[in-house]
């Protein structure tokens, strides 16, 4: 992470959020992935992370139809 570390408040949202929406794998090559998702009425939210963390792409895919 680069510039100066997320305040406390910050740090106990992120890791409430990530219990509920995140998801840690590794993938065949042995590389970690971390991963949340929201629905694209909330994506502003994964921009928020993204820029408090200095880290991250979002990006949005389409949705999963049964």
């Amino acid at each position: 992470l680069g510039g100066e570390a997320p305040n406390d408040t910050f740090l106990s949202w992120f890791i409430g959020f990530t219990e509920g929406d995140g998801c840690f794998s590794v993938n065949n090559r042995r590389e970690l992935s971390f991963i949340l998702t929201q629905g694209s009425k909330n994506i502003e939210v994964l921009y928020f992370y993204s820029k408090n963390l200095a880290y991250g792409k979002c990006f949005k895919t389409r949705s999963k139809s049964l």
